[in-house]
């Protein structure tokens, strides 16, 4: 999933990585989050498009669903963006957003 993660921007494509980027997965879902409603909104007609990338691009159906998380105030996009991923089973304050 470190793979993914470094290469979001690639997988997804200039239409899709703007509006989204990975918070984590579990049990065969990915976890992707948007800073703002109408980026969810967006976002949710692009779940299959988007499960199709990631896919296509861990070589085997890894995923299975996506869950859109809306993620705002102290941890924005560019937080997201510049800070590693925090280790897994931290993740439960930003997931309950």
């Amino acid at each position: 999933q470190v793979r993914l993660w470094q290469n979001w921007e690639m997988v997804m494509g200039p239409d899709i990585a703007p509006l989204a980027w990975p918070l984590g997965a579990r049990n065969g879902i990915l976890i992707v989050g948007g800073e703002d409603n109408l980026a969810l909104q967006e976002l949710s007609f692009m779940t299959p498009e988007i499960l199709e990338r990631v896919n296509a691009f861990m070589d085997a159906p890894v995923f299975d669903k996506v869950e859109l998380r809306l993620v705002m105030g102290e941890i924005g996009r560019a937080h997201v963006r510049t800070r590693p991923l925090p280790a897994p089973g931290t993740w439960a304050p930003i997931l309950r957003r």
